[in-house]
């Protein structure tokens, strides 16, 4: 679990390659995750309601490294 952060629960910036499977994450101040600074990742499997701003923010310069699946949002 993942939770109670006062910004996103999860954040991946420059040079991040993240991999995060089957976590739950929520009640963050912001995100579930943040993806940002052409940072990038697979975050596939996972919770990621009940976030105060949402499941994702995903920067333009980050969007094409990210790769999201099966997450309930």
């Amino acid at each position: 679990d993942i939770f109670g952060h006062a910004y996103a629960g999860v954040s991946i910036t420059t040079g991040g390659n993240l991999t995060l499977r089957r976590n739950r994450i929520n009640r963050n101040g912001y995100n579930a995750v943040w993806v940002y600074g052409g940072g990038g990742g697979t975050i596939e499997d996972n919770d990621l309601r009940g976030n105060r701003r949402g499941a994702w923010d995903v920067s333009t310069d980050s969007a094409s490294s990210v790769r999201r699946a099966r997450n309930q949002e």
